[in-house]
């Protein structure tokens, strides 16, 4: 059943509504939510001028001529439909969010057109090889380009104002164009191709960082990014840590299926809430017994032979050995 909240909000999510020719009178309407229903036509959404956000996630739309008309559009969500043209948000000047995962989108182009967009999704987007036209968004403060087959991030080098980038599953090897990005917060890479990671030197603001599955070896380029709160290292070859010696505000680190075997380098880590070193040839743990803050502490697959010891300087830390 339909739900309306404060009048100019309305939720058809996860309904058996198929028909939405019953909504063209709606003009005041400002929030549109049509997930996970059988609609596949809305054409009869041409006429809600009011829409500021529409979702129509789930559904089987592939036709979206219908929004051309809505200008005041700021948000759109069209993750996991059959949308494959985008012309016609080409004069959807006001838009800020942009979902796109899951599509079967190509051409970019039209996305050049749209300057104010802060947020662009196009996770799962596999067919999406060439991104030069969002070298034009400047405005852009979040970018997913999680398993597409983006291999090239040159034309993202004037995206200054960046604050989170998703290259999880990519071909992406270099990753140079980073330098640039001062205001970056997430930069998630796992099971790309980037090894060399010199790039991330001067990224202060980094404080979420995932290297997984990546054939990244040698971490010193993170031995100055002192905001870093999360790092994920599992699945690499990484054996030297110490460049996290001074990572002062790590709070979680995944070490999970690495070559890493001294931990020395994290008994200055009092602010270390998880750690992760299941499946790492690490034998010693002592330096462990002073991280009174840690929270969960994986050790099965460790070559650790007793955790007694550890309990008793952990009282309140959960380890799973």
């Amino acid at each position: 059943m339909a739900r309306i909240h404060r009048k100019l909000e309305l939720s058809l999510a996860d309904s058996t509504v198929d028909n939405i020719d019953s909504l063209k009178d709606l003009d005041d309407v400002e929030s549109l939510d049509l997930t996970g229903t059988p609609v596949w036509n809305i054409d009869a959404l041409k006429d809600l001028r009011s829409l500021k956000r529409l979702v129509i996630h789930r559904t089987q739309v592939q036709n979206i001529d219908a929004v051309k008309e809505l200008t005041s559009l700021q948000s759109l969500n069209l993750w996991e439909t059959r949308v494959s043209n985008l012309d016609a948000l080409k004069d959807l000047t006001d838009l800020r969010q942009l979902d796109l995962r899951d599509t079967q989108v190509r051409d970019l182009d039209t996305l050049a057109k749209l300057p104010h967009l802060e947020a662009l999704k196009l996770g799962g987007a596999r067919n999406v090889r060439n991104i030069k036209p969002l070298g034009q968004l400047t405005t852009l403060k979040l970018l997913d380009l999680n398993e597409t087959q983006v291999e090239r991030l040159d034309p993202l080098k004037d995206l200054h104002d960046l604050q989170a980038l998703y290259l999880a599953n990519t071909p992406v090897r270099d990753i140079d164009v980073l330098a640039d990005m001062p205001d970056l917060k997430t930069l998630v890479l796992d099971g790309s191709k980037v090894e060399d990671i010199d790039a991330l030197r001067g990224l202060l603001q980094l404080d979420t960082l995932v290297l997984a599955r990546t054939p990244v070896t040698n971490i010193d380029a993170l031995k100055g990014l002192t905001s870093l709160q999360r790092l994920n290292l599992s699945d690499t070859s990484v054996e030297n840590i110490d460049a996290l010696s001074n990572l002062k505000g790590l709070r979680t680190l995944n070490l999970f299926r690495t070559e890493v075997r001294d931990i020395d380098a994290l008994k200055g880590l009092k602010g270390l809430r998880e750690l992760y070193l299941a499946n790492a040839p690490v034998k010693d743990v002592d330096v462990l017994k002073g991280l009174t803050g840690l929270r969960e502490l994986v050790l099965y697959g460790t070559k650790v032979t007793n955790v007694d010891d550890l309990k008793t300087a952990l009282p309140n830390t959960r380890i799973v050995w």
